[in-house]
């Protein structure tokens, strides 16, 4: 039953917000990045890759481009702030022998091409077409391949989104985050609306097909009257979907994020009525929720994906493409294989000295289970349909659903005691209450986490808030 549109509710119990607010994955993948291993090594990788040729279907290409001129404190990106040309394009330099490692045993059609960082659009439009050149001498990019690209509005004159629509980029999406002047001051991003509407208008002009704003909600010195002020902005420029992220504050593993007065921050039960608000508002201006926190508008391919059940979450939001394959190049990309994950090494010295040394520059990965992928179709389906059909599981549990997965719908008992969610006979649904909490929901099917300690090496970390 995927084409359940499950709106937000009005408001939530503050009891219940007290109760379940805490720390958990987003859940972008399953096993969760703590919980991929060191071990996993070049040889694995191109075997993953192998494993995932019997799909057939065109791959994804991620492309990590991690410079920005100025920070944010906000960011928990994996990012380097720099003005020097000359470090950008020794990166890109080494980013292009990365590609060349690995494309001459890849044998099928690229049907997807994404652009994420960091400040993709801080690149020169040479360097740009330098780069997107670069894959298309290594790889077969179909002529319909979409091309999307992240970008910062600070950084997109007319001339430069003309150059990417000459490229062949048709989808953009711009860094908002938010309108307020004070809240722009405090995160060290000062883009005024008038900057944002010129660059949405140029984009269209151009050729850009779809927008999408990233927007974040938890930032300091928000209010009802700033998230009223966005919403006007919205309703004016009118994005063609959104993405509404809970700013995650972890100044434990960012430093920049020790700027951000915590002070200022919104507690747990006003974070959630800021997103209720700007949930309430989008819905009213037409837009349609889609998982754990998109909204699109109207005829948009995401919601007729979600009606069709073919709605899919990965390290880039919600795809159309549940089979797609995603080779990932550069620092800390996270390549997705049908079977397993590969993440690349995070810092810039070990990222060159692997690739002079003619390896991949893998850091660690993971191969998964029969379990991991029975699992990871549950909180997948959990995650954009806010509803799981318990036959529909794959590959198929050996045993009945709720004997196989009792424990997880044990911890599932209070959820649905206090309506956050449905469990059936045949199905798990999540109510308008729970959508708030899927992130709970999903991490009751969750293994690893419930064993409490990560597979991999380094530490286990805390996550960011789950509201």
């Amino acid at each position: 039953m995927a084409d359940r549109i499950v709106p937000f509710p009005p408001g939530v119990d503050r009891a219940l917000i007290d109760k379940y607010s805490g720390s958990l994955p987003r859940y972008t993948s399953y096993p969760t990045v703590p919980h991929f291993l060191s071990t996993f090594d070049e040889k694995q990788y191109f075997a993953a890759h192998r494993r995932s040729m019997v799909a057939r279907s065109p791959l994804g290409l991620y492309l990590h481009l991690p410079f920005c001129r100025s920070l944010c404190t906000y960011c928990a990106c994996n990012r380097k702030i720099t003005q020097s040309r000359d470090t950008i394009r020794r990166y890109l330099d080494y980013l292009k022998r990365e590609i060349g490692l690995i494309s001459p045993q890849i044998g099928r059609p690229v049907g997807r091409i994404h652009w994420g960082g960091g400040t993709p659009t801080y690149l020169t439009e040479t360097e740009a077409r330098e780069l997107l050149d670069t894959l298309r001498c290594h790889f077969d990019v179909l002529p319909d391949a979409s091309l999307n690209i992240e970008g910062d509005p600070r950084e997109l004159p007319k001339s430069y989104l003309h150059a990417l629509a000459d490229m062949g980029f048709r989808r953009l999406s711009l860094g908002v985050q938010e309108f307020d002047q004070t809240v722009q001051e405090t995160i060290g991003r000062i883009q005024p609306p008038e900057l944002v509407e010129r660059v949405v208008s140029d984009a269209r002009t151009v050729g850009f097909e779809r927008i999408n704003f990233d927007l974040i909600y938890g930032l300091p010195y928000q209010s009802e009257d700033t998230t009223e002020q966005t919403l006007e902005h919205l309703r004016q420029m009118q994005p063609d979907s959104l993405s509404v992220f809970g700013y995650a504050h972890v100044p434990w593993m960012m430093k920049n994020q020790r700027l951000i007065p915590e002070d200022a921050l919104p507690s747990p039960a006003e974070r959630v009525a800021l997103f209720l608000q700007l949930a309430r508002g989008l819905e009213d201006a037409g837009y349609q929720p889609i998982g754990l926190d998109h909204f699109a508008a109207p005829g948009h391919p995401l919601l007729k994906g979600l009606k069709e059940g073919r709605l899919h979450r990965n390290f880039q939001g919600y795809t159309l493409n549940p089979d797609m394959e995603v080779l990932a190049f550069g620092v800390s990309a996270i390549s997705q294989f049908r079977d397993a994950y590969a993440q690349n090494v995070k810092n810039f010295r070990s990222y060159y000295e692997a690739i002079d040394e003619g390896h991949l520059p893998i850091h660690r990965g993971i191969n998964l289970t029969a379990e991991d992928q029975r699992r990871r179709f549950i909180i997948n389906r959990l995650m954009c349909d806010l509803d799981v059909q318990k036959d529909t599981v794959e590959p198929a549990p050996p045993r009945p659903f709720d004997l196989h997965f009792k424990l997880a719908l044990e911890r599932l008992e209070p959820l649905a005691r206090d309506g956050l969610i449905g469990l059936m006979k045949d199905r798990i649904t999540v109510s308008p209450s729970g959508r708030l909490f899927i992130r709970h929901i999903a991490s009751a099917f969750d293994a690893y986490l419930q064993r409490g300690t990560p597979t991999s090496e380094e530490p286990a970390r805390q996550h960011a808030s789950s509201l």
